[in-house]
């Protein structure tokens, strides 16, 4: 499990699957066969999101993701 704080102070909490990616942030329940859609469908945002400050975030904690070899 791996969880971090949202650019707007949501908690978003990732869990690898057998299929790939489930991220939960507040209500929100979203899978994927990889971290960033399933980060973006947590999240509710397109790609891009239109928000630079965002884009950058999610990039970079999907960088850590797969440094981390998760």
């Amino acid at each position: 499990m791996w969880q971090t704080y949202t650019p707007d102070d949501k908690l978003l909490v990732l869990r690898r699957t057998d299929a790939g990616w489930l991220a939960t942030c507040l209500a929100a329940r979203a899978e994927a066969e990889n971290a960033e859609d399933a980060i973006r469908e947590a999240l509710g945002v397109d790609n891009p999101s239109g928000d630079a400050e965002l884009e950058t975030w999610i990039a970079e904690h999907v960088a850590a993701l797969e440094a981390e070899g998760a």
